[in-house]
């Protein structure tokens, strides 16, 4: 049996509960990509956070849709790539 998604009505309802232990990183870029899919007019916000969610492998989808955002998150993306360490 798939997961069913989280509750929330709302992006900013969500925590990182229903999302299966979401770092704070990874619960902000699911609401930016959230928020990026509301962009569309036929789109809510609750079916935002469902089409995203899915069948519970939600980090893939989010990753796609918002690849800065998630490297962020996952501490993979480096804003500065010509600044030397320290």
């Amino acid at each position: 049996m798939e997961p069913l998604p989280p509750d929330g009505r709302r992006g900013d309802d969500l925590t990182a509960e229903p999302l299966g232990g979401a770092t704070p990183g990874e619960l902000a870029a699911f609401r930016m990509a959230a928020l990026q899919l509301e962009l569309r007019p036929e789109i809510t916000e609750r079916g935002a956070i469902v089409l995203l969610y899915g069948d519970g492998h939600w980090r893939e989808r989010v990753a796609e849709r918002v690849p800065l955002q998630w490297g962020l998150a996952r501490d993979e993306s480096d804003l500065h790539p010509d600044r030397p360490p320290g």
